[in-house]
């Protein structure tokens, strides 16, 4: 006990304290203490005959209380210190979770879709010169067809336009590629004058390459890789301060408007011109443009580079410029092209 040992004289000089109790039941004789009300209790400093003991029982009774106070609060603070400490655990693993899973999905999204990074953007002052490429748009000389196969010149008697036409085309379907590569349009006859101007003019009557399509048969190349690998490409200077003018190539081709065959109607005489890569037999059908004679025509082309990141992003990626090369043929460059036509000489120049 606090008090215990102390002398009587001290406790008799205590004032008068308040205490808050629970209300218990009090003898009307007794004379050490008066209620004012049920939960506060007043002691006298006068002195009494049981005053000592009265005291003791007093200070046990709230040693008793604030050791109970002290449980109590030591277990509410522990039982909300756990609960925090566990809110706080759950909201940190929550997190760390989420950011993980956020992490991994944007790594296998970025591993497995293509990655496009443009670094530089540059006007070169000297290119690679285009591949052009021409076919003539009858693709087998109708004279000499008449003369080892009369059977396709004749008109039946009551056929339409369009079953001639259809006539014509089984017919050609049937002929051999070997026997279409023979009636079709020759190099020496189709191309008349090809000249390349650059620092200086140049005759580039040999710099052609043939190739075979199903559609036109014999079509001709100038400046392509795919011909002679070891070969130098011509380069195009975009200005020359000499001329003022861009590198550029003349071509003359002979239409040959003759050797169409004139059994489904009126005749217009055309080539189909393609430029592309030098490295990439294109496809008329679709890339080439139709030159009609007779008309001006003009044509702006761009060239676009495009280059996929090193390993590891290109893992999983898939080069769409070589797809859209195997189907539907090249990669254009910046060039200006003018055509201009004589009767049944087709003449055009590429800048």
């Amino acid at each position: 006990m606090t008090n215990k040992g102390k002398s009587r004289s001290v406790v008799k000089r205590r004032h008068s304290k308040r205490h808050y109790l629970s209300p218990r039941s009090q003898s009307k004789h007794q004379n050490f203490r008066t209620f004012q009300s049920p939960n506060v209790m007043h002691y006298s400093t006068e002195p009494s005959q049981n005053s000592d003991e009265e005291l003791k029982s007093y200070l046990r009774y709230q040693y008793a209380i604030t050791k109970t106070q002290e449980r109590s609060d030591k277990f509410v603070f522990l039982r909300e210190g756990w609960m925090k400490r566990a809110l706080n655990i759950a909201g940190f693993l929550c997190i760390l979770i989420g950011c993980l899973y956020q992490s991994c999905s944007f790594l296998s999204l970025y591993l497995m879709f293509p990655t496009t990074m443009e670094l530089n953007v540059t006007n070169e002052a000297v290119l690679d010169f285009p591949a052009v490429t021409v076919c003539n748009s009858n693709p087998v000389r109708y004279r000499m067809w008449c003369k080892e196969d009369p059977f396709a010149c004749i008109r039946k008697p009551n056929e339409t336009l369009e079953d001639i036409s259809k006539r014509l085309e089984y017919l050609y379907d049937k002929l051999s590629r070997d026997r279409r590569i023979r009636l079709g349009n020759q190099f020496e006859e189709f191309v008349i004058y090809a000249e390349y101007v650059d620092y200086e003019e140049d005759i580039v009557m040999d710099e052609f390459d043939w190739y075979y399509d199903y559609e036109f048969t014999n079509c001709y190349t100038f400046n392509a890789l795919w011909g002679n690998r070891n070969k130098d490409l011509r380069k195009a200077v975009l200005f020359n301060p000499i001329t003022g003018k861009s590198s550029e190539l003349i071509l003359c081709v002979n239409i040959d408007v003759n050797n169409y065959s004139n059994l489904s109607g009126s005749v217009v005489g055309r080539v189909m011109m393609t430029i592309h890569s030098n490295d990439i037999v294109p496809n008329p059908t679709y890339d080439a443009a139709s030159l009609e004679a007779g008309k001006f025509y003009s044509y702006g082309i761009q060239k676009v580079t495009t280059e996929l990141l090193k390993y590891p992003y290109q893992t999983r990626c898939r080069n769409y410029d070589e797809e859209k090369e195997i189907r539907t043929g090249a990669r254009m460059s910046q060039k200006v092209i003018y055509i201009r036509h004589s009767f049944n000489i087709l003449c055009f120049r590429v800048t």
